[in-house]
């Protein structure tokens, strides 16, 4: 799978009806961790770890450090700073007037999607390019790839160095940093992005997402992804 193709792998997001499923469950904070079994402490070892992480985002934002104005560089910082409070504090969706707490379910081969059938979400998660993880409403399902990655950044597998130079607007060395922590910040910030002001596409290569327009950068999941990551040097190493 190519670079381009692997970054877009990382979610669709879906227009699915509501549906019930029996499951197992167990929590984080407020998220609901579904069907993930023996996968279940691991998903909740990366929520703890990631909302450990992206404290240092909320409390205490530099907008003239290299990784924001990369990343972030003229966007609203009050807006990033929601974004990231909101992962971290996971508040409850509104869905056709219920309310409902967000959720991380593993593929379940044995359970089809609504209005899809014959499909499972085995299937969804295995077509070309294939799927990182799904949004669909107030849930993300996390496909079998996902577990491929290596889980946090200077652990290996996929995870390569890169660098990027706020001078030029553009990556130096080809780095990628992909762990599930990278893929993970950018499926929550999907679901907490202010959708209304959503051009209707995004952006994934580091390249792309520096690019952007400030208005831009605030509604695309990976901006918010590569500037977490950047928290990690030897994953992301900014220069200015």
């Amino acid at each position: 799978m190519n670079d381009v193709n692997f970054m877009k792998s990382l979610f669709v997001i879906s227009c699915f009806t509501s549906f019930t499923l029996s499951l197992d469950q167990v929590s984080s904070g407020n998220y609901l961790i579904e069907g993930c079994n023996s996968r279940a402490s691991l998903v909740q070892s990366l929520l703890q770890r990631t909302n450990s992480t992206i404290q240092p985002l909320i409390q205490s934002q530099d907008t003239n450090a290299p990784p924001y104005k990369a990343f972030f560089g003229g966007a609203n910082s009050s807006e990033v700073k929601r974004v990231f409070s909101a992962i971290s504090t996971a508040p409850m969706g509104h869905i056709e007037g219920s309310l409902y707490r967000p959720a991380l379910r593993c593929v379940d081969a044995a359970a089809p999607p609504p209005d899809l059938p014959g499909k499972t979400m085995l299937n969804i998660c295995l077509e070309p390019p294939g799927q990182m993880m799904m949004l669909q409403r107030n849930t993300i399902t996390i496909c079998p790839s996902f577990w491929e990655t290596s889980g946090w950044p200077g652990q290996g597998g996929r995870d390569v160095c890169g660098t990027v130079n706020t001078a030029e607007s553009s990556m130096t060395t080809p780095g990628r940093g992909q762990t599930r922590f990278l893929f993970l910040i950018a499926a929550l910030a999907n679901l907490y992005m202010d959708q209304s002001k959503s051009p209707g596409s995004q952006v994934f290569s580091a390249d792309d997402c520096i690019a952007l327009p400030p208005s831009q950068k605030l509604v695309n999941a990976m901006s918010y992804a590569y500037y977490a990551i950047s928290k990690f040097p030897q994953s992301l190493a900014l220069l200015s």
